[in-house]
């Protein structure tokens, strides 16, 4: 598909390529990381192939073309990289998560076995694998359990808020408005505002790529607002 986009009748750029590949080839890769820990050797060498056909489409390069000249042309790391570092960002979720459970329990332990006598590719072993490969296990257990400040009380119904948020939204994408529009949506969003006691928080739009939620975090006369 990547390579009948880079045909004369359709003519698809670097740019277009990339955000396709981004958007409809890893975001899959992604979402299939904790079944891809499992593979072997042979079978993570067929995936490369076949993701380096990719790169290789949307840099328009020769055959003899390096890997390395690959992943810093596009921004794009290989796969195992990829699945390894999303493997130690799930971990490190489960394992500082404040609810217990069998899989946090099971990682915990696992971090504590011998590898040379648990051999087998579980997933539970293949991500503390990984943890151990970007020598991380004492970062995440010194991080502790993510709990919520012990000054924290959930607001009775009947308070009012301690601050109100307008989110204001440019009315069209953002990759569509050249910068002299963002900038006249932006001083349009300002003069909304209530000049006192007002703060301007902007964001790009980016997702947690797990929960695919975005947020932010205020501290407003020393309580702690998140949106």
């Amino acid at each position: 598909m990547m390579r009948a986009m880079t045909g004369p009748k359709v003519g698809a750029g670097h740019v277009v390529l990339r955000t396709l590949y981004k958007h409809a080839i890893r975001s899959l890769i992604d979402y299939a990381t904790p079944s891809l820990n499992t593979l072997s050797e042979g079978q993570w060498a067929k995936l490369e192939v076949a993701h380096n056909k990719a790169l290789r489409a949307i840099a328009k390069a020769p055959m003899w073309t390096k890997i390395e000249n690959f992943h810093m042309e596009t921004g794009l790391t290989s796969l195992q990289t990829r699945a390894e570092r999303l493997t130690v960002c799930f971990a490190t979720k489960l394992i500082t998560r404040a609810r217990e459970s069998d899989i946090k329990n099971g990682l915990l332990r696992a971090l504590n076995l011998d590898r040379d006598v648990f051999n087998k590719k579980t997933w539970l072993l293949c991500a503390v694998d990984a943890v151990n490969r970007l020598k991380l296990k004492d970062t995440i257990l010194s991080k502790g359990r993510d709990t919520m400040s012990p000054d924290y009380s959930t607001p009775t119904p009947w308070e009012s808020p301690p601050a109100i948020f307008n989110i204001l939204q440019t009315g069209t994408r953002k990759a569509d408005c050249n910068p002299h529009e963002l900038r006249q949506v932006a001083e349009r969003n300002m003069k909304a505002l209530t000049p006192h006691n007002s703060t301007v928080y902007y964001t790009d739009g980016s997702l947690e790529t797990t929960s695919t939620k975005a947020g932010a975090a205020f501290t407003i006369e020393g309580s702690n607002t998140s949106l």
